[in-house]
């Protein structure tokens, strides 16, 4: 797996708004080793500060937004703020919580103020300030269906079968032709445990788009592979970029936080034939920082719909659709070198595999 940067939005979901767009272009070009960055509209603060030993920067953009900056290693450790948020929802098996994961829609009012803490210029630095800022989630979507006895309405996008197919559901649909009709209601999404925490604020319709096309892709793989794994490249694309980090945020960092000091320095000792004592000894050491500095391709990943992008289309890669227990042949989901059913995958299956290694250990003694 390649290492990925994960850019985790704690205001708004999408990515295919184009404000956001563009300020998510803005961010990379400023990005130099921050765990934090903010977007403000007229911004003229520094550019970076120090806060709680992170790194965290603002520049001016068009939107609030606040993103925590993550490092996923090749073998799925995560370090960098927010990283916590991964212990109950573990990186090996994101892409099949993301595709299971339950959305609750409700009601909500497009435009509404809430107040959010905010990077503000005070006398002497930066304080965190309340601040309104006008919700973007939720755009207006035609009543499809309503059963008045039930007191349920069904909603969809696009609103019939001949409109252009989606590109962004939510901003098409904050478009004035949706607008205007009365029989139409505004969405927020309310994403299920575990994902939940990790979501933004305010989710976006791209958001659930972007879950509901990989279940697409998944299911279009069984009868072709390749066409499926290109479909998906394009998909991903508004999720997903290029870019560069640094042996140490992309390689060394993760490892110090998953596997602890010892073992950092006993990958140090194999990776650059240099002993150290310590983490700060080795810091300190003028010929391992210049290695530690050196550019290291990763993979920028827009939120959880990012990191989920990237591992289904590693999974197409590797020419499956979904991996399959080797004794039953039923999908199965969590670690990449799962080869058999759990007990939450099949209970059956992996019963009778326990009692199968209980036959087989009583034949050995």
């Amino acid at each position: 797996m390649k290492p990925i940067q994960l850019w985790l939005p704690a205001v708004s979901g999408g990515a295919a708004r184009s404000a956001r767009q563009r300020d998510i272009q803005r961010l990379h070009a400023a990005w130099d080793g921050h765990d934090i960055m903010w977007t403000k509209p007229g911004w003229n603060g520094p550019e970076a500060w120090a806060q709680e030993g992170a790194k965290v920067g603002c520049i001016s953009g068009e939107e609030i937004e606040c993103f925590r900056i993550l490092h996923i290693d090749g073998c799925g450790r995560v370090c960098g703020p927010a990283s916590a948020l991964f212990d109950e929802l573990p990186i090996d098996a994101i892409l099949d919580t993301w595709l299971n994961a339950e959305v609750e829609a409700v009601q909500s009012t497009v435009g509404t103020e809430v107040e959010l803490s905010v990077p503000t210029v005070v006398e002497g630095g930066v304080a965190y300030l309340p601040e309104n800022v006008v919700t973007q989630a939720g755009g207006r979507y035609p009543f499809r269906r309503v059963d008045a006895i039930q007191r349920v309405t069904t909603a969809q996008w696009p609103p019939s079968k001949n409109e252009p197919h989606p590109v962004s559901p939510q901003s098409e649909a904050f478009e004035p032709a949706a607008n205007e009709s009365e029989s139409a209601f505004s969405l927020r999404l309310r994403w299920s445990t575990p994902l939940a925490a990790a979501m933004p604020e305010f989710p976006s319709e791209d958001d659930l788009f972007a879950r509901d096309q990989m279940r697409s892709f998944l299911e279009q793989g069984k009868d072709g592979i390749e066409a499926a794994r290109r479909s998906a490249s394009v998909a991903a694309r508004a999720w997903l970029k290029d870019g560069q980090s640094t042996v140490n945020s992309a390689w060394f960092k993760p490892m110090i936080a998953v596997e602890g000091e010892q073992e950092a320095l006993f990958a140090i000792e194999t990776q650059f034939d240099a002993v150290f004592g310590s983490l700060k000894d080795a810091y300190r050491d003028e010929r391992l920082i210049k290695e530690l500095r050196k550019p290291m391709g990763v993979q920028g990943a827009l939120g959880i719909p990012g990191v989920a992008w990237a591992f289904m289309l590693d999974r197409l890669s590797e020419g499956r659709s979904e991996r399959l227990c080797e004794r039953c042949g039923q999908p199965i989901t969590g670690k990449a070198d799962k080869r058999f059913c759990s007990e939450v995958d099949n209970k059956e299956c992996f019963r009778s595999r326990k009692r199968s290694d209980r036959r087989r250990a009583r034949q050995v003694t």
